[in-house]
């Protein structure tokens, strides 16, 4: 056996599954390329923030909110689905928070009520938002910035990547789109800080505190807006950046250049070869991460500095380019690992077995649960938060599988009572014979 060959085979496989499996005549394609933007996860989105953002009357008030909002937004405008979205989103949310006190025998306090409304009017109006085509980036950025600085953040990633988004479609410049989530994002979380303070009067404002909130805006809404791309690269580049970021920043204190990294790996994979991700990775990954480093650095904001450009320098191209390697396998491998279960089980099941519509909806509302459930945990870090979000999951499972049955039903019924025309050739193949017969008569 010739070691050497193995190897050079193995290593050949191994960077052809790096690589998107693209067959249109087989209707494969792993690449995660989108033609056009397709509608966000909107309820999704509302009630995964909302839980988030203000535990289970969070997730109530962003599920239904977000969803009360997408309707009016699909009717009207987006302007009356956020505010719709927003309003009923921060009414349920205190409704259950208030319910829940009497319920368990403790009161709720003014500034306890304000937040938790607070809370749900953002994540109503942040699912409405994710409802919109290319919405997927919405949510990605809302998550993300909570992660760098709670409600602020969250607010200006969802609000900063929608309109980054919209700048996006009508100008078609990515660079014009992130310039305008990252400017709008960092007014946004400015804003919501300076409100929250003076709202809640819970410490002093100072020009700190809204330097950094305008920073982890910016950042947030630029990793918003990258995130909404057709392209799949900006978005696995801003996933790669984000765990490249985090994990160093853990080591240096700052994590804060989680975020920073997520935004410039995501803006440098829009190229085309992995030099040229390097060479945007480097450069965008300087400036975030020094802007990272400066709002972090407490007695020597230099140091600060200077550290948080080299960590981004070094994090931005590493998440560039191995994190859209890394989300290509991922697809690769749940293309084979579902490929093999429907080979091995589920074709030779149904070949004997038909499923009932009561087990397609069960299937639908698993495949939710535990798409969701892991969500959960991340976010409250709780055994509690799998069984809430993967309730959640479960609930937004069963309700697109019905619909998918019901779909499915009514193309069945419309193929029965089709009424079968015979061919043209059929139908007018003896008129010729005909005329001619009444021509000679």
């Amino acid at each position: 056996m010739n070691i050497a060959s193995s190897v050079k085979s193995a290593a050949v496989k191994a960077a052809k599954y790096t690589q998107p499996r693209v067959d249109p005549e087989k209707g494969i394609d792993t690449s995660g390329d989108s033609p056009q933007l397709t509608p966000g996860p909107g309820a999704l989105a509302g009630g995964i923030q909302g839980y988030m953002l203000d535990g289970i009357g969070g997730a109530l008030g962003g599920v239904v909110g977000s969803y009360a909002g997408t309707q009016v937004a699909k009717k009207s405008n987006m302007l009356a689905g956020a505010a719709t979205g927003f309003t009923l989103g921060a009414a349920l949310t205190a409704g259950v928070t208030y319910g829940l006190a009497a319920f368990s025998g403790t009161q709720v306090g003014p500034t306890g009520a304000i937040v938790s409304a607070l809370g749900g009017g953002l994540a109503g109006l942040s699912g409405t938002l994710a409802s919109t085509p290319g919405g997927s980036g919405i949510m990605s950025g809302g998550i993300q910035g909570f992660v760098g600085n709670r409600m602020s953040g969250m607010a200006a990633g969802s609000v900063g990547g929608y309109i980054g988004l919209e700048v996006g479609k009508r100008t078609g410049s990515t660079s014009t789109a992130v310039l305008a989530g990252g400017l709008s994002g960092a007014a946004i979380g400015a804003g919501a800080t300076a409100g929250l303070v003076s709202t809640l009067g819970s410490g002093e404002l100072s020009t700190l505190m809204l330097a950094g909130s305008a920073v982890m805006g910016g950042l947030a809404g630029a990793v918003a807006t990258v995130s909404a791309s057709k392209r799949s690269a900006p978005r696995d580049g801003a996933y790669g950046g984000m765990l490249a970021g985090m994990a160093i920043g853990s080591m240096t204190g700052n994590p804060a250049l989680g975020l920073a990294t997520a935004a410039a790996s995501g803006f440098a994979a829009r190229a085309n070869t992995n030099s040229g991700k390097a060479v945007l990775g480097i450069g965008t990954g300087v400036v975030a991460g020094a802007l990272a480093g400066a709002i972090t650095g407490q007695a020597d904001i230099m140091a600060s500095v200077m550290t948080g450009a080299a960590v981004g320098a070094v994090a931005a191209p590493v998440g560039a380019i191995v994190g859209t390697a890394t989300r290509q396998v991922m697809r690769n491998a749940q293309v084979d690992v579902v490929n093999f279960i429907n080979e091995k089980w589920v074709d030779p099941y149904l070949a004997k077995n038909t499923l009932s519509k009561p087990a397609k909806i069960a299937i639908g509302a698993a495949a939710g649960a535990l798409i969701l459930g892991p969500t959960g945990m991340v976010a409250q870090n709780k055994l509690a938060g799998f069984g809430v979000m993967g309730a959640v999951g479960a609930a937004g499972g069963a309700f697109y599988g019905a619909k998918m049955v019901k779909q499915a039903e009514e193309i069945k019924e419309a193929r029965a009572t089709l009424v079968e025309v015979d061919r043209p050739q059929a139908v007018f193949a003896n008129v010729i014979q005909a005329q001619q017969k009444i021509s000679h008569g």
